[in-house]
C-alpha cells in the first residue's frame, strides 16, 4: 500500500477581519501518486487551501487544524527541503517568471538550492528534453507564447524534483490546444514520475479523465471528497455550482448509469448507444428549423453599419520587433456578441486594444461612429483598481458618468457580488470576484462598445452562465460586445459571431454554429461529442433537446 503524502485534519483558516472563515474544517488524505482535483465556486477557498500547504505562499490569518506532509507540518520543515519538495504553479504564468531567458528561469531554483554547475546543467537538460522545451530553451521568456510560459513554470518546479505538485488554475489563460497539451504533460508527470498532483481548476472536463480523487468545496467546507465517479453521481443527484463544468456527456446521464462517461471517447460511445435502436435517428433532426433559433444562428451579415471597424491594421510593439498584426480587419456591430479566438500569441489581445485605441497601429486605421464610448477589460483586471476599497473604486467615475450608490447596488446584484465585498480591498477578492468587480466598474460607465479580454477567466461554471446571460442582455440593449477568449465552450454559449485570428490576420469569420461545426480541432466539447453521431450541436441545451427528440 502506498504511503500517505498529505493529510489535512480539521483545517480551518480565517483572513483578518473576515466575516466567515475561508476554510472551515477541511479533511483530506492523499496517497503518493494521487491526482486530485479541487473544484468549487469562485471564493470557495481553493487557492487558500493550496497556499496554506506551501509555507512560502501561506496567507496571513488565523489557522486551526493540522497540515501534514510526509509526517511533518510543512511550516516546520527546513526551508530548502520545503522549497524543493512542494512545487507550486501559480494562476498567471507571468507572476512566476523572474529571469530573462528560459534556461536561467528553469535553473533559478537550483541556483538558490546551491547545486553545483554540473548537477544543475544535467537537471535542466533532462527536464527540457522531457517537457519538449529543447528548441526554445535559449529564448527570452518574454518572446514565448502563454502555453510555452506555462510549461516553463512547470519545468522550473519539476527540476527541483518535488514530491507534491500544487497548481492553481494552471490552464485558465491557455488556448484549447495549449491547455490540452499542458494537461497531457501534467498527467504524464503524475503517471510516469509518480509525483502527487493537487490542482484547483474550473475546467473539469479536461482534468477529470486524469484524476482519481476530487475535493469539492462549498463556502469553505468540503461538500465532497472521494473518487471521480462518486463525485459525478453526487453532482447529478444533488447539484452544485460546478455542474455546468462537467463533461457534457456526464451532464446528460442519470446518476444510476453503471459508469458515467468522462472522456469525449466515452461520451461518444454512450451517445451512440442511446441511438442504436435507430441508427439514422440523429441525422437531420431539427433540420427543418429556422436558422433564427436564438443568438447562435445567422452569422455576420447585418444591415447595420459597424460601430467600430479596423481596416488593414499593422502593429508591432517595437521598431525591432516582428509585426503582431499583419493587415488585420475587423468590424463590431450593435446588438451582437462577437468573439475573437486563436492560439496564444496570435494577436487577439493586440487587436482588441487597437480597437480600444490603446495600441496605435503603424499602418491601417480604426474608425468609430460619432463620439462612441468604448470600455475595455484587460486580462489582468487589477489594472482597473486604484482605491483601497471596492466601494471607492466603483464610485471613482460617478461624476463623469452620472451614477450613484443605487446604481452600484444594482450592478453588484446583477453580477452576483455580495454587498459585503464593498469594504474589501479589491486585491483581496477571489479571482472570480475580482473579474466580476472589474466588469461592474465598466458597466457603470454605460459603454456602447464593450471590449473584454478573457472575461470568463477565474469564473466558476454558474458565474460563466450568468455572464453569458448578461452579454446577451447588453447586446439586446444595443451594445456591441467583443470578447477575446480561449474558452471555446464559453464562446459557443455567449457569441453570435466568431472570428479566428492567425499569423496577425483575421483569417475566418462566421456564425457560431458554422464556425464550430466546420472545425475539427478548434471546436467546443459539445461539437466534438456530437460530430458524426447526431446532427451537429454547439451548445449543451441544443444537444439535450436533440437527444430527447430522437429517444
Amino acid at each position: 500500500m502506498m504511503d500517505d503524502i498529505l493529510e489535512l485534519r480539521g483545517l480551518r483558516f480565517s483572513y483578518p477581519d473576515a466575516s466567515r472563515p475561508a476554510l472551515d474544517g477541511i479533511d483530506l488524505r492523499l496517497r503518493a501518486g494521487d491526482f486530485c482535483v479541487v473544484c468549487g465556486a469562485s471564493g470557495s477557498g481553493k487557492s487558500t487551501l493550496l497556499r496554506l500547504i506551501k509555507p512560502q505562499l501561506s496567507p496571513v490569518g488565523e489557522r486551526q487544524g493540522s497540515i501534514t506532509f510526509r509526517g511533518t507540518d510543512p511550516a516546520a520543515m527546513d526551508a530548502r527541503e520545503s522549497a524543493a519538495a512542494l512545487g507550486f504553479v501559480m494562476q498567471r504564468p507571468q507572476d512566476q517568471l523572474v529571469m530573462d531567458s528560459v534556461w536561467h528561469e528553469v535553473a533559478f531554483g537550483l541556483e538558490n538550492l546551491g547545486l553545483d554547475q554540473e548537477d544543475m546543467h544535467r537537471r535542466v537538460a533532462e527536464t527540457a528534453h522531457y517537457l519538449g522545451m529543447s528548441p526554445w530553451v535559449t529564448q527570452r521568456v518574454a518572446t514565448l507564447s502563454g502555453g510555452q510560459q506555462r510549461i516553463v513554470n512547470l519545468a522550473s518546479v519539476l527540476v527541483m524534483r518535488p514530491k507534491l505538485l500544487l497548481l492553481d488554475e494552471p490552464i485558465s489563460m491557455l488556448d484549447p490546444i495549449a491547455a490540452a497539451d499542458f494537461i497531457a504533460l501534467l498527467a504524464r508527470v503524475n503517471q510516469e514520475l509518480g509525483i502527487t498532483v493537487l490542482v484547483a481548476e474550473h475546467r473539469l472536463d479536461l482534468l477529470l479523465p486524469h484524476a482519481n480523487r476530487v475535493l469539492l468545496l462549498q463556502e469553505g467546507k468540503a461538500a465532497y471528497s472521494g473518487d471521480v465517479q462518486g463525485f459525478l453521481r453526487r453532482c447529478l443527484s444533488e447539484g452544485s455550482r460546478v455542474d455546468a463544468a462537467l463533461p457534457p456527456a456526464a451532464r446528460l446521464c442519470s446518476g444510476d448509469e453503471p459508469s458515467i462517461p468522462v472522456t469525449i471517447a466515452q461520451g461518444r460511445n454512450w451517445l451512440a448507444s442511446k441511438l442504436v435502436s435507430d441508427p439514422g435517428a440523429g441525422e437531420g433532426v431539427f433540420a427543418e428549423r429556422s436558422s433564427s433559433e436564438g443568438p447562435f444562428a445567422e452569422s455576420t451579415a447585418s444591415a447595420s453599419e459597424p460601430l467600430i471597424e479596423a481596416r488593414e491594421l499593422w502593429f508591432r510593439y517595437g521598431a525591432q520587433e516582428p509585426f503582431v498584426l499583419r493587415g488585420a480587419s475587423f468590424a463590431a456591430r450593435a446588438g451582437k456578441v462577437h468573439a475573437i479566438v486563436g492560439g496564444n500569441g496570435s494577436g487577439k489581445s493586440t487587436l482588441l486594444f487597437a480597437l480600444a485605441g490603446v495600441n496605435k497601429p503603424q499602418r491601417g486605421s480604426v474608425r468609430r461612429v460619432g463620439k462612441l464610448h468604448v470600455a475595455a477589460l484587460a486580462q489582468d483586471p487589477r489594472v482597473l483598481f486604484v482605491c483601497d476599497t471596492l466601494r471607492d473604486d466603483l464610485r471613482e467615475w460617478s461624476d463623469r458618468f452620472a451614477y450613484d450608490d443605487s446604481d452600484i447596488a444594482r450592478v453588484m446584484q446583477r453580477l452576483d457580488l455580495p454587498e459585503s465585498l464593498l469594504d474589501s480591498h479589491p486585491f483581496d477578492l477571489a479571482g472570480g470576484e475580482l473579474q466580476r468587480a472589474a466588469l461592474a466598474k465598466l458597466l457603470l460607465a454605460k459603454p456602447q462598445v464593450l471590449l473584454l479580454d478573457e472575461p470568463s477567466k477565474g469564473l466558476d461554471a454558474q458565474a460563466k452562465g450568468d455572464l453569458v446571460g448578461l452579454l446577451h442582455e447588453l447586446a439586446q440593449e444595443g451594445s456591441a460586445v467583443v470578447l477575446v477568449s480561449h474558452d471555446l465552450d464559453f464562446v459557443a454559449e455567449a457569441a453570435d459571431t466568431v472570428s479566428m485570428i492567425f499569423d496577425g490576420v483575421v483569417d475566418t469569420t462566421g456564425s457560431v454554429r458554422d464556425f464550430f461545426v466546420g472545425n475539427l480541432f478548434y471546436t467546443c466539447a459539445v461539437g466534438r461529442l456530437s460530430q458524426g453521431i447526431i446532427e451537429p450541436c454547439v451548445t449543451f441545451e441544443q444537444l439535450r433537446e436533440r437527444l430527447e427528440a430522437v429517444r
